[in-house]
């Protein structure tokens, strides 16, 4: 575990510096409560696990994650390509939707989206809408306005620098690997011959050479001072060993080894409270994947600048005068002592499409706006003033 990182997190440097690593390709079950609308089972998920890191102060509480060796520690769980996106791309890529919740503060205070427009909701969704087609529209019109080069250069990738912070093999536990080297191996393992312990691992070895890592601890001790450890592979990890059928009792092709040791009720005890703390990452998966290569990465730094692009919107004219004419058709006037309605003599709140009516322009009624300015280039020197009727 971590032969592939930690990693540094390129960021803003404006917070935690984070290491990220890869924790392999590993089965999610759902939970026991969780059932299909058969009431059946799910299937346990498939997916790519990561964790991320960074230093904590001593005594502080982890705002999410747990707390391991100083360190806060954080899962994600993704479906990118480990041969494209590394671990620190990935959780870069989680952190930037701060980005774009910046963003969206940023338009709310360009364009007022955060100020009730309407009580009425598709009202205020359409406000928003429109308020976000037009910060769009301004995007593209000033892209257009001046459009970078069709070939750019394209950015070097980072190389993938080990976290100097991190302990060596982290996120391999360096409590449980301490604790799992005071243990006799060289009596518990005299009567199997082959297998041996790596203190480096913190593994236990069959005699393949094959790894089979701490998986769980009995509850209670078999006998007094003696309490069973079990060491074990995931799945499938034996199938095609030749020395399988003498090795293993069960014909089903997925089993994979298991082994009980009999250690000291003081290791079996520590090892047990820590597995509960760093559950998710007492063992090695299978397989890591390997680090990939410069040539196929594909996340880079978006370079292209929106807000310098709206700001060339608004160099496309420079308006003068603006002048809204509005033209009514003739209305008959009632009389100023007679009521148009009971309604109106008892002054009754009027609903909202009352209330949209009565601000409604009438049949027939033309709004004229008119946009006087000194430069327009979107039209021709010698145009007329940019008019629009509704």
């Amino acid at each position: 575990m971590g032969l592939c990182g930690p990693v540094p997190v390129n960021d803003s440097k404006s917070g935690p510096r984070r290491g990220a690593a890869d924790l392999g390709i590993m089965d999610i079950a759902a939970g026991k409560r969780t059932r299909t609308a058969a009431g059946g089972l799910y299937e346990p998920e498939r997916v790519r696990v990561l964790a991320s890191r960074f230093p904590i102060a001593p005594g502080a509480k982890a705002s999410r994650g747990v707390i391991i060796d100083g360190f806060q520690v954080e899962l994600f769980c993704c479906e990118l390509d480990e041969q494209r996106w590394t671990a620190a791309d990935a959780v870069a890529l989680y952190f930037g939707r701060a980005a774009q919740e910046n963003r969206f503060a940023q338009e709310d205070r360009e364009l007022g989206t955060d100020r009730i427009v309407s009580y009425h909701l598709p009202g205020q969704e359409l406000a928003t809408l429109v308020a976000l087609g037009m910060y769009n529209l301004q995007i593209c019109e000033g892209f257009a306005s001046n459009p970078p080069p069709t070939t750019c250069s394209e950015p070097d990738p980072t190389p993938a620098q080990p976290d100097e912070r991190a302990p060596k093999l982290w996120p391999l536990d360096p409590v449980l690997q301490r604790a799992l080297t005071k243990a006799p191996w060289t009596d518990l393992l005299a009567k199997r011959p082959g297998w041996s312990f790596d203190a480096v691992t913190a593994t236990l070895r069959c005699p393949e050479g094959q790894p089979l890592h701490l998986m769980s601890v009995r509850g209670k001790e078999h006998a007094k001072g003696r309490t069973g450890v079990i060491f074990g592979k995931l799945r499938h990890s034996c199938d095609g060993c030749a020395r399988r059928p003498a090795c293993l009792r069960s014909d089903d092709r997925a089993a994979a080894k298991h082994l009980e040791v009999s250690l000291p009720s003081d290791i079996a005890d520590l090892l047990r409270d820590r597995l509960g703390v760093n559950r998710a990452l007492r063992r090695l998966p299978l397989p890591l994947p390997k680090a990939p290569t410069a040539a196929g990465r594909s996340a880079h730094q978006a370079l292209f600048l929106p807000a310098v692009a709206r700001k060339a919107f608004a160099k496309l004219f420079d308006i003068q005068a603006l002048t809204i004419t509005v033209t009514l058709p003739p209305v008959v006037a009632s009389h100023p002592m007679v009521a148009a309605n009971a309604a109106s003599v008892q002054r009754r709140r009027l609903s909202w499409r009352e209330n949209l009516a009565r601000y409604a322009l009438p049949a027939g009624a033309r709004v004229e706006v008119e946009l006087v300015g000194s430069t327009w280039q979107k039209a021709p020197p010698d145009s007329a003033p940019l008019r629009r009727a509704a």
